[in-house]
């Protein structure tokens, strides 16, 4: 009986399995043989294509008895046959059925195990020069996770610990996702990674029982939006490389095909985002380039002899195009137009029912874990501070009234505003001086008020009426910053002079605002800098307005010292990047003095921290960055609020009913706080109490009161048992702007 090679995975759509690719590289170097593609779904495109001689059509996933599976693959096998492997999940599933096979062509469990992400342990712990984006669980406490994204500038990777990965931006995208990712693979083993920005290479290989046959490198020049290659350059790894790689691949047995992708960075580093276990899907542009690596795996295990011809141009891409589809494969009927959702987004041609709703998910269903309710284990629970713990409690143990309630955490806020006032005070003895102006919109509650004068925070303000509030509590006109594109509302009251600062956001308003006599101690301009979406300030990527700030500063002379002030929210850009936008706003600084011969006073760097960021911010880093570059600046400003706030309040509301799926458990609790009460719980983390004991992460919901779709606190929380209706449930974080930007709404 003739030989056959079985190649699984044969979907090709805009994101393919490597199926097509296989046969095609194979037939290309071996028209005799024969080969089978294999799939568990009808609608494979790629079943139709003319390099297949005949198709095995399987039964989906989750319809297969893996011992009778694993018996006629066996038997496949022993007579003779090659089975490769398109599909990570798979790869795994054979992997623990029959360990190695001379005719099963994909990698072992070492092989597999020592190339899981996000570590690749197999790569990174050689001298292959493949390094690891930074990544941390997605089962750790939701602090923590968002500490992470704003630390990674908040471009991260959602990734599952098989072949899933979602590009996430967002604290509600992520929880969507994670929620989506968890439940799509039955496992609460997510993971997510920094991403790293640079282009996208990748090196696909084929090994036999750990000897290395062949490797190229791929150039990635076109990719489509779910970030699959569409086009490249494929040419042969260098020796040294091919040297090294291939004593991994021994220690490793490997056999089969094998990708791995990897980012270079602008400094020429590499980091692994993965090791796939499989061909990639773009292999046949390998072959057509002059490196066949599937035929070589052929050539290897069938002892038969492979001409390769290397082409002048390594390069390849894809194009769209009909083929006569297979009578004895036949296509599926399209699903009821009625159940499919509608797409209409107001765009030409984009309207109706979505297409791609034809199309089963195609991923990897194979290995999936048990029920949802074992795998989906909850999250950590974060470590609470004594003080924000005790205040928690107390109320936990003896509020009794009206619901929902905001309460003041009296001593937690008084650590907020101490804690800062010491590492100010630290700060004194080094230039420039660090000043802190207290975020009056954020807060203007008589606490914090009081609190901020206590310290000797200045008041930093948007508004006249803003400016009259801080004044009421003793802040002189000397004692205020003013800031802001509607300062001078109301115009019906005449402005208060003698500020300390004032920032224009145009060079229009600085037109005006020098013609007041005394306004401010010192005048300035709120910058845009590049690169930086605001609507706010004076936008430097505009050489017009760049020109007029010149000639602005110019003409100021005496009538004030001159400030600049940009203000891009730390928790909303990264940290990381808001230093590098610290660095960049120096430059232009130093730009501004040399062309004026104007020396810059003082710079204003803004609000915008999360609390625990604003803790451990470099202040010592700062004063030098400025003083090396801008020697002449007497004083630097903050401009904290929600990080001296966001936490130092709860919501406290009771439970109005509690459902239960059929297993008894818990999965959806109404209470009656509400986003009128929280408008931005979803923009970020808020910790979440009942009875005094904060709430991991996991799948019961809890729902406000207000019939509002989006009236959603929290989409996953693990929730006892025993709650009840008229429970207290203890909303953290819900001071800030949670407080200033509440609304009534549902209250009658």
């Amino acid at each position: 009986m003739k030989r056959r090679i079985y190649i699984s995975g044969m979907h090709s759509g805009q994101s393919p399995c490597p199926g097509v690719g296989i046969a095609r590289s194979i037939r290309k170097a071996f028209p005799e043989l024969e080969l089978v593609g294999v799939d568990h779904w009808q609608g494979s495109s790629g079943l139709h294509d003319a390099s297949l001689d005949d198709v095995l059509l399987l039964p989906q996933w989750h319809q297969i008895d893996d011992e009778r599976h694993a018996d006629f693959l066996r038997s496949l096998l022993d007579d003779g046959n090659f089975w490769i492997s398109s599909l990570d999940m798979e790869v795994r599933w054979l992997a623990e059925q029959f360990g190695t096979h001379p005719h099963l062509l994909a990698p072992g469990e070492t092989a597999l195990k020592r190339t899981e992400k996000p570590v690749v342990q197999a790569l990174t712990e050689t001298d292959l020069g493949f390094r690891v984006p930074d990544f941390i669980s997605a089962s750790l406490p939701d602090s923590e996770i968002h500490r992470f994204f704003r630390h990674s500038s908040w471009q991260c990777w959602l990734k599952s610990p098989f072949h899933d990965a979602k590009r996430v931006s967002s604290w509600g995208a992520f929880e969507k996702s994670r929620h989506a990712m968890a439940k799509s693979w039955k496992t609460s083993e997510l993971f997510l990674q920094r991403n790293v920005f640079g282009n996208e290479e990748s090196i696909a290989f084929s090994a036999y029982q750990g000897e290395l046959l062949g490797a190229v490198h791929l150039e990635k020049r076109l990719m489509t939006p779910e970030g699959k290659t569409w086009a490249g350059r494929v040419t042969p790894v260098s020796p040294d490389l091919f040297s090294s790689f291939s004593e991994v691949i021994r220690s490793l047995d490997w056999s089969g095909g094998g990708e791995i992708e990897f980012v270079r960075d602008p400094d020429g580093n590499r980091w692994v985002i993965e090791c796939n276990p499989r061909y990639p899907a773009w292999i046949f542009g390998g072959a057509i380039a002059g490196v066949n690596l599937p035929a070589r795996l052929i050539s290897k295990v069938l002892g038969l002899p492979l001409l390769e011809t290397v082409s002048p141009f390594p390069f390849f891409t894809r194009v769209v195009q009909e083929i006569p589809a297979k009578e004895a494969v036949g296509l599926p009927l399209p699903p009821d137009p009625s159940s499919m959702v509608w797409l209409g987004d107001g765009k030409k041609g984009k309207g109706g029912p979505g297409v791609s709703l034809s199309l089963p998910t195609l991923r990897d269903s194979v290995g999936e874990q048990g029920e949802e309710d074992e795998a989906l284990k909850p999250g950590a629970i974060e470590k609470l501070h004594p003080t924000f713990e005790n205040e928690i409690s107390t109320i936990a143990n003896t509020f009794q009234g009206e619901t929902p309630a905001r309460i003041h955490l009296e001593k937690w806020n008084s650590l907020r505003f101490s804690t800062l006032a010491k590492n100010v005070e630290r700060a004194r003895s080094r230039q420039p001086e660090v000043r802190i102006g207290y975020s009056v919109k954020t807060s203007p509650t008589v606490d914090h008020l009081r609190r901020a004068k206590e310290h000797g925070f200045l008041a930093e303000c948007i508004s006249q009426k803003e400016v009259r509030r801080a004044m009421e509590f003793g802040f002189k006109p000397h004692e205020i910053i003013l800031n802001g594109p509607g300062k001078f509302w109301p115009l019906t009251e005449a402005p208060v002079t003698g500020l300390h600062m004032l920032f224009c956001d145009s060079v229009e308003e600085f037109d005006r605002v020098v013609e007041i006599p005394g306004i401010a101690g010192a005048l300035g301009f709120r910058m845009r800098l590049p690169k930086l979406h605001s609507r706010f300030g004076n936008s430097l990527e505009s050489f017009e307005k760049f020109e007029g700030i010149v000639e602005r500063v110019r003409k100021l002379g005496g009538a004030a010292e001159l400030g600049f002030h940009f203000h891009m929210p730390s928790w909303a850009i990264g940290v990381d990047c808001w230093m590098e936008a610290l660095q960049s706003l120096i430059v232009w600084c130093d730009t501004f003095e040399r062309l004026t011969g104007v020396r810059v006073r003082h710079l204003d760097l803004g609000g915008g921290f999360f609390p625990t960021d604003l803790e451990n911010l470099d202040l010592e880093a700062i004063q030098e960055s400025v003083r090396n570059a801008l020697p002449h600046v007497r004083a630097v400003y903050l401009e904290p609020g929600r990080s001296l706030t966001q936490d130092g309040e709860v919501m406290v509301s009771r439970v109005l009913d509690v459902r239960k799926d059929r297993s008894g458990k818990v999965s959806e609790i109404v209470v009656d706080a509400c986003i009128a009460e929280l408008p931005l719980v979803a923009a970020f983390t808020h910790r979440i109490f009942y009875r005094g004991n904060l709430l991991r992460q996991g799948k019961a919901r809890v729902l406000g009161r207000i019939c509002m779709e989006d009236d959603i606190l929290s989409n996953g929380l693990a929730l006892p048992e025993a709650v009840e209706v008229g429970d207290l449930m203890l909303f953290g974080d819900a001071g800030g702007y949670e407080r200033t930007m509440s609304y009534e709404f549902g209250r009658g």
